[in-house]
């Protein structure tokens, strides 16, 4: 310390009085009793060095609680990709299973493999500097409607990381079809979480992915076998698959059960 800085401090320190009555200390951890609590600090360890405003993004949305721990664990690059495998020992590869031209990151199973690149390019978005925890910051392409914006970017990682899933597990072929029926059944479920005012989006999601992505939109047909109404035809993907209703056969009813994913028939409703 230099003499000028200690006399700085000399002077600082003579102009303090000191008085007999208890301290006032202010503390952000603790309760208004001035009990520290061991909450607040916890969160603080655990969001050091990440930003607040991606937090709020990964938990205040309207996407299933699984997704949304998803994203959280996408944002610090936690998800089970071959990369953090290997890390861990449990393989001793840790190149993409798709590609097979790279090293299997977060980052580069959600945005780098050739395939998942195709469906964000065809979506509008550039990713080719896309991080896993900076997409939030990425332009939203103007066929996307803003409200739930965020639970749609939950769903696409969501309906991606499923997609590569089957190919790993099941030994399936990437198909751009069976990802766009994926992502359709899934929205049509997760719509429902939604305020009532913004459930409208899912249409214009089903519809964009119908265009950009190539998927066909099937004809929904009766029970005698005839072409469904002008007007279920023009809905995306059928007016089953976007909202719950009742269809009536004989003295029973078939109800699409939300949590079941299929139609489900009964006989003792009216």
């Amino acid at each position: 310390m230099s003499a000028g800085e200690l006399e700085q401090v000399l002077g600082i320190i003579t102009e303090i009085v000191l008085e007999d009555r208890p301290d006032n200390r202010i503390c952000p951890f603790a309760a208004a009793d001035g009990v520290l609590q061991a909450g607040p600090v916890y969160k603080a360890i655990k969001t050091h060095g990440t930003s607040q405003s991606l937090l709020l993004l990964a938990w205040s949305n309207c996407a299933p609680p699984r997704v949304q721990f998803f994203a959280w664990l996408l944002i610090q690059k936690r998800i089970q990709c071959r990369a953090n495998l290997k890390k861990k020992s449990i393989v001793e590869d840790d190149n993409c299973e798709l590609c097979k031209q790279a090293l299997e990151s977060a980052d580069h199973l959600i945005f780098r493999c050739p395939f998942a690149d195709n469906v964000w390019t065809k979506k509008g978005f550039s990713v080719d500097d896309a991080l896993v925890g900076l997409l939030w910051d990425a332009r939203r392409p103007e066929s996307i409607a803003a409200k739930q914006y965020h639970v749609f970017l939950l769903l696409l990682f969501w309906t991606i990381l499923r997609h590569t899933n089957e190919v790993v597990f099941q030994h399936m072929e990437p198909s751009f079809a069976r990802l766009g029926a994926a992502f359709k059944e899934a929205a049509a479920l997760w719509q429902f979480r939604f305020p009532s005012g913004d459930r409208y989006v899912v249409t214009y999601w089903c519809n964009d992915f119908v265009s950009k992505t190539g998927v066909p939109v099937r004809a929904r047909t009766t029970s005698s076998g005839a072409s469904a109404s002008a007007r279920d035809r023009e809905a995306p993907w059928g007016p089953a698959c976007v909202q719950p209703r009742w269809r009536g056969r004989g003295m029973g009813v078939f109800r699409w059960e939300a949590k079941r994913e299929r139609w489900c028939w009964r006989k003792d409703a009216a």
